[in-house]
């Protein structure tokens, strides 16, 4: 068995390059599928009863076993993702962007154990929590290489000695919410490092009281895209905190993207109007920091998602020639749409 698992590595990794390829094509592709049981478990303190949901086409099952709580996601997986994980460890990425994938569904369960049951230690949990992970399939069942940590030796790490100011804390917070998968925290956190760098800056409005959008508007540069864009983004998460702080409001579980984005607007914000180039540069690092904890979290290679968006070939679009032009790129597609807008319904 060895021998034929080693054989078939080399011929796999002779296979000639496509002409085009997109991640995970080849399980997106594969039309036969095969019925798993996806189980990832974390040290729960709480007490939460038997249960079981379907969120996207996922049957969610919560058992507990103290001190574990065991999440089981049933569903089909393509046969040749099977194959890749069970002999030749290739595509564990992808089982963990399915466990991601429905981490803001479990974390919403368990809040409404806390708030609707009145369990006073039942909390949400991070994907990095867990304390294994096993798929299934009939009675094969294999360990993925869970959890990992990270080397501690980023450029974060670096830039962060003497940084103390009181919105990177409330920032860094907010991104630590996010990737919890607490929402609704997230943009609370956002919007108070907004309040406390307002404060720092001495940012006062031109005209009028002081308030939060009438800062915004006598502050930021209106006359570029990219001031605009922050503009509209902040004063929409800023009606959003203040439907979750006032009215009882609760953001979705598909609020990921959205939360992605505020987070990504306010770190434009510090970053162009701190006055100060280390801090620029502190949440820079931070903002790349999260982008490889996302990659690790399996959130670019949820294969739902790279099915429903899968890529069209394009003829290139223009080249970006000069600063101006990569502002325009990257700020058009910073802005909130009106399906970013509807998913934290």
């Amino acid at each position: 068995m060895r021998t034929l698992i080693g054989r078939a590595k080399i011929l796999r990794l002779r296979q000639p390059l496509p002409i085009s390829y997109f991640i995970g094509q080849e399980y997106v592709e594969d039309e036969n599928r095969l019925e798993c049981s996806i189980s990832v478990a974390f040290i729960y303190p709480g007490i939460i009863q038997s249960t079981e949901f379907w969120h996207r086409k996922n049957r969610i099952v919560f058992q507990q076993r103290p001190p574990l709580l065991i999440i089981e996601i049933h569903r089909k997986i393509s046969s040749r993702l099977w194959d890749d994980v069970r002999l030749f460890g290739r595509g564990q990425q992808f089982i963990i962007g399915y466990v991601s994938a429905v981490m803001p569904a479990v974390n919403r369960r368990l809040l409404d154990n806390r708030y609707l049951s009145g369990q006073l230690l039942s909390r949400t949990f991070f994907l990095m929590e867990a304390v294994w992970l096993f798929v299934t399939h009939e009675n094969k069942m294999v360990r993925l290489n869970w959890p990992v940590s990270f080397d501690h030796s980023s450029r974060s790490a670096q830039l962060a000695p003497r940084r103390d100011e009181p919105y990177l804390r409330d920032f860094i917070d907010a991104i630590h919410a996010y990737l919890k998968n607490d929402f609704d925290d997230c943009i609370r956190r956002l919007v108070t490092s907004l309040e406390t760098f307002f404060s720092h800056r001495q940012w006062k409005a031109t005209a009028g009281p002081s308030t939060f959008k009438r800062i915004l508007d006598g502050n930021i540069k209106t006359g570029v895209l990219a001031g605009q864009v922050i503009i509209q983004n902040l004063k929409f998460v800023y009606q959003v905190r203040n439907k979750i702080a006032h009215r009882g409001f609760r953001m979705s579980p598909s609020s990921r993207l959205f939360c992605d984005k505020a987070i990504a607007t306010v770190k434009y914000l510090i970053q162009r109007y701190s006055g100060d180039l280390a801090i620029s540069r502190h949440v820079s690092s931070l903002s790349r920091q999260l982008l490889m904890v996302q990659g690790v979290l399996g959130n670019q290679y949820d294969l739902d998602e790279i099915e429903r968006s899968r890529p069209m070939r394009r003829d290139g679009g223009l080249p970006i020639d000069n600063m101006a032009e990569l502002d325009d790129f990257m700020f058009n597609a910073l802005r909130f749409t009106e399906q970013d807008k509807s998913s934290i319904l």
